[in-house]
């Protein structure tokens, strides 16, 4: 005869020797829900035009979607991509330490004044960031980082001097 065991999990015990099969009891109680932060890009606003070597600014936005409030000191970095798929072999364009808390279910915005390299070629090219770049916040998923979607920026080429 098979007996419950109460615990974190259901534990059957068969009585010994006794050769009836164990019955299939549910386990107990369920895992709580993921209680760790979730760090997502939400969006850069920035002009839809730019010129290769001129100040360039943005708005990059931030969210935590998880359950736990983060601090400040994880790493943002900002890229121009020729595809719409960002990655840290694209150009990097910014990288900043975030200086404020994060809390749970909220947003921030980032400030970003930018000099663009004056080597930067024209083209048509997607801006976007993947957010805690190095890894350090533990959140409940790490794979929603980088920013799916990204807005373009048509790139002029720098002036030339004579």
């Amino acid at each position: 005869m098979a007996r419950r065991v109460a615990g974190t999990a259901a534990v059957l015990l068969a009585a010994a020797c006794s050769g009836e099969p164990v019955a299939d009891v549910p386990s107990g109680p369920s895992v709580p829900a993921d209680t760790r932060a979730d760090l997502v890009p939400a969006g850069i606003d920035a002009p839809a035009t730019a010129i290769a070597g001129d100040l360039f600014t943005m708005h990059v936005g931030v969210r935590n979607a998880g359950a736990l409030d983060v601090g400040p000191g994880w790493i943002v970095r900002v890229y121009l991509s020729a595809d719409a798929t960002i990655t840290p072999s694209d150009t990097l364009i910014d990288e900043f330490v975030t200086s404020r808390d994060l809390n749970a279910g909220q947003s921030d915005s980032y400030l970003r004044n930018k000099k663009l390299s004056a080597l930067l070629p024209a083209g048509t090219y997607f801006l976007g960031s993947i957010i805690d770049a190095t890894g350090v916040v533990d959140e409940s998923r790490e794979t929603n980082n980088v920013m799916a979607g990204p807005p373009s920026v048509s790139l002029s080429a720098a002036p030339t001097t004579q």
